[in-house]
């Protein structure tokens, strides 16, 4: 039961760390860097939900298109625990969140 405990631990790690040095653009991290740092201790690394949020990694009740995600990314949903992160990302950072978040849904499809 412990190794079984660590090997998933050590998964995790492996998965957060792989995301977040993913390559960026001059301009700054990746969608998928800032999501790894941002998003994946509520929606899960792959988004696949967890207590704290809803999995993103198919569809979104919110929204599929990324200009639908963005808006959500950056207004928060009201009444929930999904807060908007519009004074903690610029714009094009919530546009790269919002693409790669897409990017999950296309890959469970």
């Amino acid at each position: 039961m412990r190794v079984t405990a660590v090997l998933l631990v050590a998964g995790a790690a492996a998965v957060a760390l792989a995301l977040a040095v993913m390559p960026g653009t001059a301009d700054g991290p990746s969608g998928a860097a800032i999501y790894a740092a941002t998003c994946a201790s509520c929606h899960g690394d792959r988004g696949q939900g967890t207590v704290m949020g809803k999995p993103l990694d198919g569809d979104k009740v919110y929204g599929n298109t990324q200009a639908e995600v963005a808006a959500v990314i950056r207004d928060g949903i009201p009444e929930t625990t999904m807060t908007g992160f519009k004074d903690r990302l610029k714009d094009d950072e919530i546009e790269s969140v919002a693409a790669f978040v897409v990017s999950l849904a296309a890959a469970h499809e």
